[in-house]
């Protein structure tokens, strides 16, 4: 047990907790943040116009513990609850938290000391997938206690966020198991016209602003996986979403200047992209007839200016070279056939 006299004389963190609709796991997710070891934290709960009793649970919360600020606004997005978070943070260092997801007792008293001591402007920790009863932790590629400089955050970080090199891990994008110096994110709000992969966006923004992020191997952020999540499900307009995505990654990429570094990398992830609106396509709940998407997905990759022309083999794994193929040669058959007995096996996988 840390000492409280040492715990609340640390920085001040602030968690940012946006809410919607998730009434069955944000009492779960408040109580472990209201037990972290370390004491001294704002927890800004931002309840994005929940339709359910989320609202409810979050007031009961706020009345047992005055470090919970509440806020509620009409339904805007993540992007904007996040934002608005922001706007009245008060801390030294800043963190997000998903509402029904939770972080161990010691993860944050862990982090920041050792934040403070190796004087980093960020740091990042690994995911712990749960999921029925089982976990997965998704360790970083770096050993525990490593300080990434400027150089190898472009060189090595932000590459891995886009796609994997042959044999070597990626890295899940994602703010929640990110702890920044607010001082170091104070002019970067999240992009509210973005509605899908916005972490991975202010990831690569927000990384490509510090100087020193720190690696830590030794504590987890536990992402609950649920039975169907809304990347799990059919997203009408899913295809030009993502076309509208890709260029604000491209934009950041080369705001940054490290577009031409990444670029073999950026490819790769692009190809992901059209597999990913594929497969959108043949979720549970898509209309029965999706041919003229289908075609309108292969023709796009076709035109890709990114894409067209390029063919880096070293950079790509066999899964993505059979799916570059077929949209290559425009096979819809087969695309379709492949991508239809792919969502039969996750059906069956979840249903057990």
């Amino acid at each position: 047990m840390i000492p409280l006299s040492e715990a609340t004389s640390m920085p001040l963190l602030s968690i940012i907790v946006p809410v919607y609709n998730v009434d069955k796991y944000v009492s779960h997710c408040l109580e472990v943040l209201c037990k972290q070891d370390y004491k001294n934290v704002e927890i800004i709960v931002v309840d994005d116009g929940s339709t359910d009793k989320s609202a409810s649970a979050i007031q009961t919360f706020a009345r047992r513990d005055k470090r919970i600020i509440t806020i509620f606004q009409s339904n805007k997005g993540v992007s904007a609850a996040r934002n608005k978070g922001l706007g009245v943070a008060k801390g030294r260092y800043i963190t997000f938290v998903d509402a029904d997801d939770y972080v161990d007792p010691s993860t944050y008293y862990d982090i920041i000391t050792k934040m403070i001591s190796m004087e980093a402007d960020a740091a990042i920790y690994p995911f712990c997938r749960d999921y029925n009863g089982g976990k997965e932790i998704d360790q970083l590629p770096w050993d525990d206690g490593e300080i990434l400089d400027k150089d190898r955050i472009r060189s090595q970080l932000i590459p891995r966020l886009l796609s994997s090199y042959k044999g070597i891990n990626s890295v899940s994008g994602s703010v929640c198991r990110t702890v920044y110096r607010r001082d170091k994110i104070s002019s970067l709000l999240f992009n509210e016209d973005v509605h899908i992969q916005e972490d991975l966006l202010y990831c690569i923004e927000s990384y490509s602003l510090m100087d020193r992020i720190l690696i830590i191997n030794s504590v987890c952020y536990h992402y609950v996986k649920h039975d169907i999540t809304t990347t799990e499900s059919y997203r009408r307009g899913y295809y030009e979403e993502s076309k509208k995505f890709e260029s604000c990654i491209v934009n950041a990429l080369k705001k940054a200047n490290i577009y031409d570094c990444v670029q073999k990398n950026y490819w790769s992830k692009r190809i992901g992209m059209y597999s990913l609106c594929i497969s959108n396509l043949y979720r549970f709940d898509a209309p029965p007839n999706v041919d003229t998407e289908l075609i309108e997905i292969i023709e796009g990759f076709k035109n890709d200016e990114y894409i067209a022309g390029n063919f880096f083999v070293n950079y790509i794994n066999m899964k993505k070279l059979f799916i570059y193929i077929l949209l290559k040669i425009g096979s819809g058959k087969i695309l379709s056939i492949v991508y239809g007995n792919k969502e039969k096996a996750r059906r069956k996988k979840l249903s057990k």
